[in-house]
């Protein structure tokens, strides 16, 4: 039975929390407990850990998101590249069987797609060394680029606040907001959110979405959840209306990415910049169809469409 020692007078207890009531008799903090016990340091800044709750502490070895990126820059990468393939190993650790992509990197807080290229070579070499093959592997194709218009957009009976698209048809689809008529149908559909929306279907909503994606998937389908908003405007959004809700931004964060490890393979969370550049790219997801569900759309948002 594991057990844990109390490093100021060696008595042992089962468990954590009897030694966090325990260190109140040394008239210590947790946090200074651990300060003293368990010095932790930001490989970037050399600054200690800040402590938020023991499990936090002892697993962070930065204090920022962005000193990780910037560690990376100014370390060898003999020390870099190791240590990045085994924090993803951490991550994944038999959720999935694939490396996974932008957005659950972005979620996490890790470097993206792209600075992982720059210090691997490719996303492939990066993979290979990780152990498993990329969820992406395939690239955009050509089509994605082109003027889409002019496709009519079967927009669901239900939806409350339908894009402005040039041509629609109202209809009742057995799953998302958007699709196409039989004529372009590629077996995808589109759900759109506004970060409200996504943030109450992760987490209220959970087990609806959930069976949303199962009867998608079931039918042979893919889903892409289209975003209102970046991943940073809703911790945003978060942090502004934390009175009124009643989780935080990395349990939604969580919770998306328990939908994507469980329909691995079926849907895509994909976060736009707003009900403008979401106007602009449902029509192309819809007609490339099968063609993208292999295709890290937010890597390609994030980092090619916008150069």
């Amino acid at each position: 039975m594991k057990s844990f020692k109390c490093k100021e007078c060696g008595v042992e207890f089962e468990e954590r929390r009897s030694l966090h009531c325990h260190i109140k008799a040394h008239k210590m903090k947790v946090g200074e407990y651990y300060y003293k016990h368990f010095p932790r340091v930001d490989l970037y800044t050399h600054k200690p850990i800040a402590f938020k709750n023991v499990d936090q502490y002892l697993t962070s070895d930065f204090n920022r998101a962005d000193n990780l990126s910037k560690w990376i820059k100014r370390e060898p990468e003999l020390i870099t590249k190791p240590y990045l393939v085994n924090l993803i190993k951490e991550k994944i650790k038999g959720r999935s069987k694939t490396v996974f992509g932008q957005t659950q990197l972005e979620s996490y807080k890790l470097p993206s797609v792209l600075e992982i290229e720059n210090l691997f070579g490719s996303y492939k070499e990066f993979c290979d060394q990780v152990g498993l093959p990329s969820q992406f592997p395939d690239e955009m194709p050509s089509e994605y680029n082109d003027d889409h218009s002019g496709l009519t957009i079967l927009v669901d009976s239900r939806e409350q606040a339908p894009l402005n698209f040039k041509y629609t048809e109202t209809f009742s689809l057995d799953f998302g907001d958007y699709s196409l008529n039989a004529r372009n149908f590629d077996y995808t559909f589109v759900e759109r959110k506004s970060i409200n929306d996504f943030v109450s279907s992760v987490s209220l909503d959970f087990d609806r979405v959930d069976r949303e994606i199962e009867r998608c998937k079931s039918a042979g389908c893919y889903l892409f959840f289209v975003i209102e908003g970046s991943i940073s405007r809703v911790e945003k959004y978060m942090g502004f209306n934390r009175w009124k809700q009643k989780s935080t931004h990395s349990h939604i964060m969580h919770s998306m990415r328990e939908l994507l490890r469980k329909h691995e393979g079926w849907c895509q969370f994909v976060f736009t910049s707003g009900r403008k550049e979401s106007l602009l790219i449902i029509p192309k997801l819809l007609y490339c169809g099968r063609r993208v569900w292999k295709v890290d759309v937010q890597k390609y948002l994030d980092n090619v469409a916008k150069r």
